[in-house]
């Protein structure tokens, strides 16, 4: 890792990038917290040239190598602040969407019913290939509103055709 030093003017041994994030990290058997700055999330945050970097990226591609163009930096603990390289792996902007509706980090998760308050339970609840849950009351009605609509346009058009 590269070098850090002191803005000019100011006393004071250069340390090492690499020395200043492992002195924030406490490791255990389990999660490498990070006891540095944090976002208002608990993602941990470290300054590097002026500009913030999450925590949990660096380990990453200090221990694993680059993150792909593209790709987030997942964690598989669940631990906002950990920066184990175990429990960090790649993934798109839909796994980590899926992993919080997976493991009810999501707002919507949280609720039992939908706007028009037909339950979220398993015989009502679609899941679309993105992950969202949608009412199947809600898409029933909604497909015969539909159907009426085209069947009144039908009618219009072989009354006025």
């Amino acid at each position: 890792m590269e070098r850090i030093g002191q803005p000019q003017g100011l006393e004071g041994p250069t340390i090492s990038l690499d020395e200043r994030f492992w002195s924030k990290v406490v490791k255990s058997n389990g999660c490498w917290l990070w006891k540095g700055a944090t976002s208002r999330r608990g993602y941990g945050s470290a300054t590097i040239n002026g500009s913030s970097v999450a925590t949990h990226r660096i380990s990453y591609e200090a221990h694993v190598g680059p993150i792909p163009d593209g790709l987030y930096v997942l964690h598989s603990c669940d631990t906002p602040a950990c920066v184990n390289p175990a429990h960090l792996r790649v993934g798109t902007s839909l796994d980590n969407a899926r992993d919080r509706a997976e493991r009810g980090r999501h707002a919507n998760t949280v609720k039992v019913q939908c706007p028009s308050g037909h339950p979220y339970d398993d015989t009502n609840t679609y899941v679309d290939p993105r992950g969202n849950r949608q009412c199947r009351a809600c898409r029933r009605e909604q497909g015969a509103r539909s159907k009426a609509r085209r069947r009144a346009a039908a009618r219009e058009m072989a009354v006025s055709g």
